[in-house]
């Protein structure tokens, strides 16, 4: 066994005791004792344990990427189940934040794309914007151009230009090494491209005031 697949094993440890970490996080912070004394700390806790596990998630993905072991399922999944899960997942961290997510999709809206994944790169994005938002992220989903497009923004003070640039010098081929970029940015990038239809490839997209005042994370999924 060489060190890659002891990290993997290693990743698979962490996440369990992660998860452990997260629900009794969830407990404390639902406590009527705790939260007269210690609200906001049991709130860091939760936030702090789920964005670790997000992290060691999109680890495990990448190494199963480079080792060709990561399997793409391709499912025909609905917009907004997809997303009104997500919100749920994150609704009581954002409440105990001050962060409101609110959700905009047509409850019909199919697309086709790796489930897992794509929540994986979503649950990531949304833990960026309620970060850097004044009180408000919204999620979205639509079809356009022949695209499933998903949308977090965010009521902060937006993207800055330096990561603007990162993301586009990600989209112009450069690797994560020569990118200089952060680990959540090019999971993205490489979950986004491991959705193909014919020659068209998805791809990831970062703007500032689209339809809220902060950053917009957007992917595009053919």
């Amino acid at each position: 066994m060489n060190f890659s697949d002891i990290l993997a094993s290693s990743i698979h440890d962490i996440k369990n005791s992660l998860s452990m970490i997260i629900n009794a996080a969830e407990m404390l912070a639902d406590d009527d004792a705790i939260k007269a004394t210690h609200a906001d700390k049991a709130s860091a806790l939760e936030h702090e344990a789920r964005r670790v596990n997000n992290c060691m998630i999109q680890l495990l993905s990448l190494y199963k990427f480079d080792s060709g072991r990561q399997s793409i399922r391709i499912d025909e999944c609905n917009l907004d189940d997809c997303l009104q899960e997500l919100v749920a997942e994150n609704a009581h961290s954002a409440q105990s934040n001050g962060v409101h997510i609110e959700c905009e999709c047509d409850e019909f809206l199919n697309g086709y794309f790796d489930l897992d994944l794509v929540r994986g790169v979503l649950n990531s994005s949304i833990g960026n914007a309620e970060r850097y938002a004044n009180s408000r992220v919204r999620l979205s989903g639509s079809i356009e151009e022949g695209y499933t497009v998903f949308r977090i923004e965010d009521d902060g003070d937006g993207f800055s230009e330096d990561m603007i640039e990162i993301n586009d010098t990600l989209n112009d081929g450069d690797s994560f090494a020569s990118a200089r970029t952060n680990l959540g940015l090019f999971f993205a990038k490489r979950v986004a491209e491991s959705h193909e239809a014919g020659e068209r490839r998805g791809y990831i997209r970062l703007r500032n005031q689209v339809g809220m005042s902060g950053g917009c994370f957007e992917m595009w999924l053919p």
